[in-house]
C-alpha cells in the first residue's frame, strides 16, 4: 500500500490509469477486510438462528403436551357437569311417597358426593389457569418466584388456607414443574375421601 502511495508521486503524471489502479489497491483491502467481517457476522446470526429455531420447536411441543393434557382435564369436569345436571333432575321428580323419600336421600348424598367434585374439578381448572398465567416464560418449569405466585394465588381460591412450607416442597419433590404440580394435585384428590 505505501509502494503504491510512493509510485503516485514519483511517476509521471501521464499515468492517470496507474494513479486508479494504485488508489483502488489501497481500498480493496479494507474493503474484503469489511465484506469478511459482515460474512462471519451472518454465519454467527445464522447458527443462532437455528438454535432458536430448535428451542422453538421443542418449546411447541411442550405446550402441545401441555394443551392435550388440559384438554383431558377438561373432558374430566364436564362429565362431572353431565352427572350433576342428572342428579338435579332426579331431585326435581322427587315425590311424598315413602319410597321415592329413600331414594332421594341417596341422590343427596350422590348430588353431596358430586358437590365436592365438582368443587375439586373447579379448584383443578383455577390451579390451571394459575400455573399458566404464573409461568411467564412458559418453560413450565416453577421458579421460587413463581412457586410463590403460586401458593399465593391457591390461597385466593375460596379462601384456601395452605401450610406454604410444606406446600412449597412437595412442589420441589414433583419436579418443580408445572406437570409435577398437576400430578400432585391428582394424588391429593386420589387420597381424599
Amino acid at each position: 500500500v505505501i509502494l503504491s502511495i510512493l509510485s503516485m508521486y514519483f511517476l509521471p503524471s501521464d499515468f492517470y490509469v496507474y494513479d486508479i489502479f494504485s488508489i483502488l489497491s489501497i481500498f480493496i483491502p479494507i474493503y474484503s477486510a469489511y465484506q469478511e467481517q459482515k460474512v462471519t457476522e451472518a454465519k454467527v446470526t445464522l447458527k443462532a438462528m437455528r438454535k432458536y429455531k430448535e428451542k422453538m420447536i421443542h418449546y411447541n411441543a411442550q405446550n402441545e403436551k401441555m394443551e392435550n393434557k388440559i384438554e383431558e382435564m377438561k373432558e374430566r369436569t364436564s362429565k362431572l357437569g353431565t352427572l350433576k345436571n342428572t342428579l338435579e333432575e332426579l331431585r326435581e321428580m322427587e315425590s311424598t311417597a315413602i319410597d321415592q323419600l329413600e331414594k332421594s336421600m341417596v341422590c343427596r348424598q350422590e348430588l353431596t358426593g358430586l358437590n365436592q367434585i365438582t368443587l375439586f374439578a373447579e379448584i383443578v381448572d383455577n390451579i390451571i389457569d394459575i400455573l399458566l398465567r404464573v409461568d411467564e416464560n412458559q418453560d413450565m418449569l416453577l421458579c421460587e418466584e413463581e412457586t410463590d405466585a403460586v401458593i399465593k394465588a391457591i390461597e385466593g381460591i375460596n379462601d384456601v388456607d395452605i401450610n406454604d412450607e410444606h406446600l412449597r416442597q412437595k412442589i420441589k419433590e414433583y419436579g418443580n414443574s408445572v406437570e409435577g404440580v398437576m400430578r400432585l394435585m391428582n394424588d391429593v384428590f386420589d387420597e381424599s375421601p
